[in-house]
């Protein structure tokens, strides 16, 4: 802007102009062809980076989503410290989780349960909200619960809560 102000004319800030023979002639400090060659490389190989780490990270996630559901499925065991394979336990989700009675409180913030991202901010969501005024009914939700949507629950509608809030 000091250059442009030193050039221009005319007589107010917004009419002042640069004439094309003014502009052309204008010295800017430029580094040579062979440093903004070398520049230029350099930030070629640091995107080139981020893409291979990027590509890492999707192959990493892919892995882990297959890795899963071979443990998940059984399919998949670890042994045990004598190369023995453990006999798995049948357990009543009863008897690893207990319900939270608690009921919501008029302060808490509203909380929604997805497929996709698990437990979130009802504001995060687009769409019509509709849940109750009165959310007196709804369960309050400590940061680290588990939470599942029981009508959807068969679609895979549940997550552990970030958050504290109601559902």
């Amino acid at each position: 802007m000091i250059l442009y102000n030193r050039i221009a004319t005319g007589s107010l800030i917004e009419k002042k102009r640069v004439h094309y023979s003014q502009f052309v002639e204008l010295k800017l400090p430029a580094p040579f062809i062979s440093e903004q060659t070398k520049i230029a490389n350099f930030l070629y190989l640091v995107d080139k980076l981020i893409t291979l780490q990027q590509q890492k990270r999707d192959t990493l996630e892919e892995y882990k989503r297959g890795m899963l559901q071979k443990l998940f499925s059984g399919k998949l065991l670890f042994t045990d410290s004598d190369n023995s394979y453990p006999n798995p336990q049948k357990k009543r989700i009863g008897d690893i989780y207990s319900e939270r009675t608690e009921r919501g409180q008029a302060e808490a913030e509203l909380l929604s349960v997805t497929m996709s991202n698990g437990v979130i901010r009802r504001s995060e969501l687009e769409g019509k909200d509709k849940s109750s005024t009165d959310k007196s009914n709804y369960k309050f939700v400590e940061i680290g619960d588990m939470v599942y949507n029981s009508m959807r629950m068969w679609q895979g509608a549940n997550g552990i809560s970030p958050y504290q809030g109601h559902c």
